[in-house]
C-alpha cells in the first residue's frame, strides 16, 4: 500500500480507508455493508463511530454479516495459508457453477463447510438440473412441431432434415430445417436419431416405465427399494424379509425406520443424539427452546436420538444473534461426524450469550476545548471517547457527562444500535441492550449557548 507524501507522520488506518472509500464511491448513506461475523465486535463499530462523528449520519442501511466458510474444521482465508482458487476446481475437473450451487444450498448467515465430496454431490446436482432442462426442451420442441421451417433448400414442407431437390433423396442435415440429429450422438441419453425424419426419439431402456422384452419389471422408478422394481429391471426387492439382497446393505427383518437397519431402503443405519445448553452469564435470557437445531437439513429436538445413514454428517443449528456456539461430545468443533454402522454418538451445542457494548463519542462545537477536556460516563464510571466498553445485556445503564467545561451547554446525545435501540435523548438517561449488540453514542455541547 503506497501513500502520497504529506507532511505528517503515519497513514490513516483500516477503519478510516474503509469509511472515507465507501463515502467516495457510494455516498453515505449507502444501502447495504457487507462483511465477515468477525468484524461486528471491532473493525464495524469502530467505521460506525467514525461516520457518525465526522459526518453525523448512519453510514449504512443495512449491515450484511457472514458466516465463516471452512476447510478441514479451520477458517479459510490467506492468513491461514488454507485457501481453494477456482483454478483449482478446474484442475480437479469441476464446473466452477457447481461451487455456486454448493454456496446456495447453505444461509448466508450458516457457516458452509468446504469438502471435495461436498462439492462433487453439488456437481452432480447440476448435471441432474441440466439433463433434465435438456430433456424438457427436447420434449416441448417435439411436441409443438416447432421444427416445420424453411432453410436456404427451400421449404421443407413439414419433414425436418429434407432438402427439396428433387435430384437427391432426402437427407438428414443439422443445417436443414432445424434438423435436431444427424446421428445417435447428437441425442441425449435414452434418445436415438430417426434418420427420417431427423427427430431423436425415446428408445427403450430399463427405467422407462414399459416392460419391454427381456425385463422382468420396470415401474419407471427402478430404486431397488421395498415394493418396486431393481435398477436392473430384474424382478422385484422385498427389504423387511431378514435376507440381504440385491443392493441391499442390511436386513433385519423389522419394517421400522426407527432402528439400525432402514425402512425401506434396507441401508445401514447410526445413532445419533444433539442436546442443546444455553449459558448466560452476561445477561441473556434466552432458553434452549429458542434454537433451532439441525442434523445437516433435518430439524432434530434437544436430547432425542434420531438414526442415519452411515457416513459423514454434520451437527448445527440455525444460530441466534448475540450468542457463540461450541460443539463438543463426539463431534467436531465443526460440527462434523462420521458414523459407522450401529454407532450411537452424542454432541453438545452450548450457546453462551455476548456481552453487548457502548461506545461514547465526545463532540464539540465552538469555542477551543477538545474532546478529552469533558468526561464522559456509563454508570457514572468515565469512559474514553470512542473506545468501546462492554456492559451487560438486558441491564439498563445510564449515560452521563461528569464534566463540564464553562461555557459549553449539552446539546445533543444520538445514536442507534446494531439491533435499532437509540441512545436517550438526554444526559442521565438510559439504554438497554441485547447481547451481542453494539451502540455508538454521540454526545454533543455546544460553546455559547
Amino acid at each position: 500500500m503506497k501513500k502520497a507524501k504529506i507532511n505528517l507522520r503515519g497513514f490513516p488506518g483500516w477503519h478510516t480507508e474503509c469509511v472515507v472509500m465507501s463515502m467516495k464511491k457510494l455516498g453515505i448513506p449507502f444501502d447495504i455493508h457487507c462483511g465477515a461475523i468477525d468484524h461486528i465486535p471491532i473493525h464495524h463499530p469502530n467505521e460506525i463511530a467514525q461516520a457518525e462523528a465526522a459526518f453525523g449520519k448512519n453510514l449504512a442501511r443495512f449491515w450484511l454479516h457472514g458466516e465463516f466458510l471452512t476447510l478441514k474444521g479451520g477458517r479459510m482465508g490467506k492468513s491461514e495459508g488454507n485457501i481453494i482458487i477456482l483454478e483449482d476446481l478446474i484442475k480437479k475437473g469441476f464446473n466452477p457453477i457447481s461451487y455456486r450451487y454448493l454456496c446456495l444450498q447453505t444461509h448466508y448467515r450458516s457457516r458452509l463447510n468446504f469438502s471435495w465430496q461436498a462439492l462433487k454431490a453439488s456437481q452432480n446436482a447440476l448435471n441432474k438440473l441440466y439433463q433434465k432442462i435438456r430433456e424438457l426442451k427436447l420434449k416441448v420442441k417435439t411436441e409443438t412441431g416447432s421444427l416445420q421451417t424453411r432453410d436456404l433448400y427451400g421449404d421443407c414442407n413439414g419433414i425436418c432434415g429434407c432438402i427439396d431437390d428433387p435430384w437427391s433423396p432426402p437427407v438428414c442435415s443439422i443445417t436443414a430445417c432445424s434438423a435436431q440429429c444427424e446421428s445417435d450422438v447428437d441425442c441425449p441419453t435414452h434418445y436415438t436419431c430417426n434418420t427420417d425424419s431427423c427427430l431423436c426419439v425415446p428408445q427403450p431402456y430399463c427405467g422407462d416405465g414399459n416392460k419391454d422384452p427381456g425385463e422382468e419389471c420396470d415401474d419407471g422408478i427402478n430404486n431397488g427399494q421395498y415394493g418396486y422394481c431393481n435398477a436392473d429391471c430384474t424382478g422385484y426387492l422385498v427389504c423387511g424379509n431378514g435376507t440381504v439382497e440385491g443392493p441391499e446393505e442390511c436386513d433385519d427383518g423389522n419394517t421400522s425406520s426407527d432402528d439400525f437397519c432402514s425402512y425401506p431402503a434396507c441401508k445401514k443405519q447410526a445413532k445419533i443424539t444433539v442436546t442443546k445448553t444455553v449459558t448466560n452469564d452476561d445477561g441473556g435470557d434466552l432458553v434452549v427452546g429458542d434454537f433451532s437445531l439441525l442434523v445437516d437439513t433435518t430439524g432434530v429436538t434437544s436430547g432425542v436420538p434420531i438414526y442415519v445413514l452411515v457416513g459423514a454428517h454434520n451437527v448445527s443449528e440455525a444460530g441466534v444473534f448475540g450468542y457463540i456456539a461450541t460443539i463438543s461430545g463426539d463431534c467436531a468443533e465443526t460440527g462434523d461426524i462420521t458414523l459407522a454402522w450401529q454407532d450411537d454418538k452424542s454432541c453438545t451445542i452450548n450457546n453462551n450469550d455476548i456481552k453487548p457494548s457502548i461506545t461514547l463519542v465526545k463532540k464539540v462545537v465552538g469555542g477551543s476545548a477538545l474532546p478529552d477536556d469533558f468526561d464522559v460516563s456509563i454508570d457514572h464510571v468515565v469512559k474514553t471517547s470512542g473506545s468501546s466498553n462492554p456492559v451487560t445485556a438486558n441491564a439498563a445503564h445510564v449515560i452521563d457527562e461528569e464534566v463540564m467545561v464553562s461555557g459549553y451547554s449539552f446539546t445533543s446525545l444520538a445514536g442507534t444500535s446494531y439491533l435499532g435501540v437509540s441512545c436517550p435523548a438526554a444526559l442521565e438517561g438510559t439504554i438497554t441492550l441485547k447481547p451481542g449488540d453494539v451502540v455508538t453514542c454521540t454526545i454533543t455541547n455546544t460553546f455559547g449557548l
